[in-house]
């Protein structure tokens, strides 16, 4: 009895082993997977309403990845513009930025003995000394950037498919439950999609409205 248990004990501990190390290695493929899943969710009541119209499912999937496309385009727009405003303000934080610097230089030098100059020539060692460093920052900057270029590549490539192929991956979901419970999956795939949506639908909506007061509030003369 006690050598069952423990057989069972070892293939339940090698399983979750194997779960999850298959979970990390396909990090770079689930995470991009996921999200266009999400996203294929959120759009999946936009394509079928087109498709009702009569418009080809072909059509409807390209004018929601589109759509996906400029709203991105928008919030990045709308960001560039703010980076533009908090550009125009950079002397003026140059400037209070030196007076801070200047006012700790001179609490350090009470404190601790340091005059000014001797505190800007350790900086300027340190400086020198952390070439190596920041040339890795960059680097392992830039890698994070192309990362992101490539995951958000594939996200828009698997909400391609996702949405196109849609009813092939509903036949196979089905294909995998026995006959008799064909009708009660397809009232659970239905039911948990139309939640999801209006989850996602809700998340999306109370996000906007917190962004536009947030803006309404950040501009409002102090």
């Amino acid at each position: 009895m006690k050598t069952v248990t423990l057989s069972k004990a070892i293939q339940v501990i090698l399983f979750f082993v194997l779960v999850f190390g298959g979970l990390y290695f396909a990090k770079p493929f689930l995470a991009p997977f996921a999200i266009a899943a999400l996203l294929a969710l959120l759009f999946l009541p936009l394509s079928g309403k087109l498709e009702k119209k009569g418009v080809s499912r072909g059509l409807s999937t390209f004018l929601c990845v589109l759509l996906l496309l400029i709203v991105i385009a928008g919030i990045v727009a709308l960001l560039s513009a703010q980076v533009a405003g908090i550009s125009k303000d950079l002397p003026q934080l140059k400037e209070n930025v030196s007076k801070s610097i200047s006012q700790l230089q001179g609490f350090i030098s009470d404190k601790a003995g340091i005059s000014p100059q001797e505190q800007q020539k350790m900086m300027e060692e340190q400086k020198s000394g952390g070439g190596g460093a920041s040339g890795k920052i960059v680097t392992a900057i830039m890698g994070s950037i192309s990362g992101i270029l490539v995951d958000t590549i594939l996200a828009f490539v698997y909400l391609f498919l996702l949405l196109y192929l849609r009813t092939h991956l509903k036949s196979f979901i089905l294909k995998l439950v026995p006959p008799e419970n064909k009708e009660n999956a397809r009232v659970i795939i239905s039911k948990a999609s139309k939640v999801v949506t209006k989850y996602l639908t809700g998340l999306g909506m109370m996000i906007m409205m917190l962004w536009v007061m947030y803006g309404i509030g950040f501009s409002l003369p102090v």
